[in-house]
């Protein structure tokens, strides 16, 4: 795996990391005997440019270089390749098998089931119902019963989703009352088992009728309580350049801005990574300015659940937040916390603005010219402090 630094280079290794190439040449495999940390310089934790784009090919030299590494080494663990997160489920399983599928009626199998999955999970149901669904689609997959799977689709395409709700309900406790009569001895009449069928989506309707409304709060940005300083931080990507731009803004307890930060990032592999390097450089400020209390923003849920968790994240954006991690060890008191967009409009706007003018700046007690009224209507509107 590319993320660790001691694992054997292997062309056919990279071959199936980048699965947009089928096979590397043979020319490449001198590089047997070596390891990944070859090809990383240890002074500061970069790629080695000239040798890389010296050993591969163009088009290989650039997926490497957005492989984001860790500025600390670490120790390896495993990583499941065939989830997003890093961690293996029977789905992802699923998947990477039909992947290598030589069978062309495998992907056109594919494209029927993911619409069948949607709707499944779209059905006001318990999740366990709706595992139990897809565990029996994809067992049905797997054996010679096309005409069944074929039916099954058809089913969820011809009806509503309250018709579809009640096929499901009917096919989980059909199921259920099976393996009773196998492994109870119990036996129950057809009339029964509507019964329960539709005793229960009745009772699902109640809860769904009694769970109160939850209000949409928080869509203006607020001053952070007491002797916090509040870091806001946003990414823009274009994915065409694999550049990204970094706003980060840093205000006090009145609103006024302490500081403002934009950075152009290059070789940036996704929308998902940008928003991490943005995290990871509020991160660092936050550190530097040796602030004793931090409350950082974004609108980025994902980056911010990960960089509440201590444990590893084995996703591909893994490395920077295990930097992140490694600068709360070195900071003060520093939380996390998530915004809706509109909350965070002024580092929305750093971002985008410089992602256009390809323009970087730091500075201290304002921000660019651009964001000035922005800057004034939120220390306004946001008076009312938050409550940490």
């Amino acid at each position: 795996m590319w993320l660790t630094n001691d694992r054997i280079l292997n062309y056919s290794r990279l071959s199936s990391y980048f699965t947009n190439y089928s096979r590397l040449s043979p020319h490449f495999t001198n590089l047997y005997e070596h390891k990944v940390a070859y090809l990383i310089d240890d002074r500061n934790r970069k790629w080695k440019k000239e040798l890389i784009e010296a050993t591969f090919p163009a088009e290989i030299s650039e997926k490497i270089f957005c492989i984001p590494l860790a500025k600390e080494p670490h120790d390896d663990f495993l990583v499941w390749r065939g989830e997003s997160s890093g961690e293996f489920t029977v789905r992802s399983a699923y998947k990477l098998l039909q992947s290598f599928e030589n069978d062309p009626r495998a992907y056109a199998l594919q494209n029927e089931s993911r619409n069948f999955y949607r709707n499944i999970w779209l059905l006001n149901l318990p999740p366990k119902l709706k595992i139990i669904e897809e565990l029996l689609f994809l067992e049905v997959l797997q054996a010679p019963y096309m005409d069944f799977v074929q039916w099954l689709t058809w089913v969820f395409e011809k009806n509503s989703p309250n018709q579809r709700r009640i096929f499901c309900c009917a096919l989980w406790a059909i199921w259920g009352e099976r393996n009773k009569r196998v492994h109870e001895k119990t036996n129950r009449s057809g009339k029964e088992i509507a019964f329960f069928i539709k005793r229960y989506i009745s009772e699902l309707n109640e809860i769904e009728a009694k769970v109160p409304q939850v209000k949409i709060g928080g869509r203006e940005w607020k001053h952070p309580p007491g002797q916090f300083v509040k870091v806001n931080f946003d990414a823009a990507y274009d994915g065409n350049l694999q550049q990204s731009a970094a706003g980060i803004v840093a205000r006090d307890s009145e609103g006024n801005t302490l500081l403002s930060c934009i950075e152009i990032h290059h070789q940036v592999a996704s929308a998902f990574a940008a928003e991490a390097i943005a995290c990871r450089t509020a991160t660092q400020i936050g550190r530097d300015m040796q602030w004793p209390n931090i409350i950082i923003e974004g609108d980025a849920l994902s980056i911010i659940k990960k960089c509440k968790l201590k444990s590893y994240d084995k996703s591909m954006i893994g490395a920077y937040i295990q930097d992140i991690h490694q600068l709360l060890e070195k900071s003060g008191k520093c939380y996390f916390k998530y915004i809706p967009r509109e909350a965070n409009s002024l580092a929305h706007k750093l971002a985008t603005e410089t992602l256009k003018k390809k323009e970087e700046s730091y500075l201290i007690g304002r921000v660019p010219g651009y964001a000035e009224n922005l800057e004034e209507t939120e220390k306004r509107s946001g008076t009312n402090v938050e409550k940490k």
